[in-house]
């Protein structure tokens, strides 16, 4: 008698059914690539936590298709069912680049992305004028260097200032917008990369699922896209800027010179950052 095989949980709990999903482990490394990039997302503007997210990412998103050739090969026509989906990702630039990163990452050196940032006055969260393509060293957290950004725009331009340095105008404040990136993808932002490689091996790991006679709709509620992520603002940090905002103008002058002085300490703290 043929010995019966034990169900696999992670299957069952991928598919939701008893029948199994029929490629758990590749199923799941989508899962995982696709938590890591929530994670760089979250931890955008702290050097090391992204650039640790981002090296999980990649190797967990190159290693779906890993796994879907180890869970299927041994299917019948598999190899000519893959055949087009092999060539099709080695034409995809984005793939490509994501294979010779991981490779690096892995078995040659630490992976430490270009970092540069958009440093100037905000209005209701939005731009409203400063300096763009600054470079911001990519071994430093973001908040330093707004810190440090915002002293020296503090310190006006002659008799010109950005903003009221005692933020009586309602929602102006300093902030900076940051973007990582690689010099091969030649300015485009790294989060922006991540989503495109995952949607590409998720297209074929859904067409995987429905050659087995199995179905896989992943359905994305979150969006990597909104590129809010990537703005840190002073009242994001301060809570004395809306303070500010909604008191008078002594009390205002009052907020505001604190605010400057834990400023002036978190730079101390933090040391010198890389606005050049």
């Amino acid at each position: 008698m043929a010995r019966k095989t034990a169900p696999n949980p992670l299957a069952q709990a991928l598919s939701g059914s008893d029948s199994g999903c029929p490629v758990p482990s590749a199923h799941d490394k989508a899962n995982e690539a696709h938590y890591f990039l929530h994670e760089l997302i979250e931890h955008y503007h702290e050097c090391n936590r992204f650039r640790y997210s981002l090296s999980a990412f990649l190797q967990a998103a190159r290693n779906v298709t890993f796994h879907l050739q180890s869970e299927l090969k041994h299917r019948d026509g598999f190899d000519d069912w893959y055949k087009p989906h092999r060539e099709k990702m080695k034409a995809n630039a984005d793939l490509v680049l994501l294979n010779s990163e991981r490779v690096r990452v892995v078995h040659q050196e630490a992976l430490v992305p270009a970092s540069s940032m958009f440093f100037g006055a905000f209005e209701n969260g939005k731009y409203k004028t400063g300096f763009s393509g600054l470079p911001m060293h990519p071994m430093r957290d973001s908040v330093p260097a707004l810190v440090e950004g915002r002293a020296r725009f503090e310190e006006g331009f002659g008799k010109s200032h950005f903003l009221d340095p005692y933020h009586s105008c309602d929602c102006e404040e300093y902030g900076l917008t940051r973007t990582w990136s690689l010099p091969d993808l030649k300015g485009v932002e790294l989060a922006e990369f991540c989503t495109r490689c995952l949607a590409a091996v998720v297209e074929v790991l859904s067409a995987a699922h429905e050659w087995c006679g199995a179905s896989y709709n992943p359905i994305v509620t979150c969006n990597h896209a909104s590129g809010d992520f990537r703005t840190l603002r002073e009242s994001m940090i301060f809570p004395e800027v809306m303070q500010a905002w909604n008191s008078g103008p002594a009390r205002a002058g009052i907020a505001c010179r604190r605010n400057t002085l834990i400023a002036q300490a978190t730079v101390r703290r933090w040391g010198k950052c890389f606005i050049r």
